[in-house]
């Protein structure tokens, strides 16, 4: 099921809501340029809950004013997304906003240092509303938290899968470097 939830004026979240099962196929190329299929396995899927989005976006308002965490949470959506790596075609192997921060082994890396902090403020919503995977609700955070500051409404497509293991988490140094 589809559902596009307007939050402000001129912005709206498409959100996917489903609980289904999917093939996930790795595949090669060959000398020629086709494709040959390595291995098929099903990966069970659980989308966010789109009204639990919609609760929680404002529990994250109330949040942020209450706090005022903006360059935290916009700091979390970032490293959190930043791991992604066009190059790599496994998920969750390839990075990105699939919600690893939440491992203490991606935590650890130098670069997130601090970002501990974000998921102890994230914690009461994430506990209040489990039908949120973390990946939607670490970007959830972060768009609202630009919106907040004054920043530009940021269409937004939610159902992002959690990395199911801390062994799905980036190594160390996948983050763009600074400077």
């Amino acid at each position: 099921m589809a559902m596009a939830l307007g939050f402000a004026a001129g912005s709206s979240l498409t959100l996917q809501h489903n609980f289904t099962r999917f093939p996930k196929i790795s595949t090669s190329r060959s000398s020629r340029g086709r494709c040959r299929v390595r291995y098929v396995s099903t990966v069970t899927c659980f989308a966010s809950d789109p009204q639990q989005l919609k609760q929680a976006r404002q529990d994250l308002n109330d949040l942020i004013k209450t706090t005022r965490c903006n360059p935290l949470l916009i700091r979390l959506g970032w490293h959190d997304a930043g791991t992604y790596d066009k190059n790599i075609q496994e998920w969750p192997t390839c990075g990105g906003a699939n919600g690893s921060l939440r491992f203490e082994i991606e935590l650890n890396h130098k670069a997130n240092a601090g970002l501990v902090n974000a998921l102890k403020l994230l914690r009461p919503i994430k506990d209040k509303y489990p039908n949120i995977t973390y990946a939607d609700l670490f970007q959830l955070a972060s768009a609202t938290a630009i919106e907040d500051a004054g920043g530009p409404g940021i269409p937004m497509k939610y159902g992002r899968l959690d990395a199911p293991r801390p062994e799905d988490c980036p190594p160390e140094g996948k983050l763009p470097e600074m400077g």
